[in-house]
């Protein structure tokens, strides 16, 4: 059995082929933190993106 049927995804994530790319999942976190660097973008700002490790700040 694939991983992907196993967990119920319709594509494989970790691909390089852009499987799946047209529309990742943001979570509502996400959302905030794209719009305070867009902010800071705008603003010609400077930021630091810091969590704990693991968390995909890469």
């Amino acid at each position: 059995m694939q991983f992907t049927s196993f967990y119920g995804l319709a594509f494989n994530p970790f691909t390089k082929d852009g499987a799946g790319k047209e529309k990742p999942y943001e979570s509502q976190d996400f959302k905030s933190a794209k719009d305070v660097l867009k902010y800071l973008v705008d603003a010609k700002g400077i930021g630091t993106v810091t969590a704990e490790p693991g968390m995909g700040k890469t």
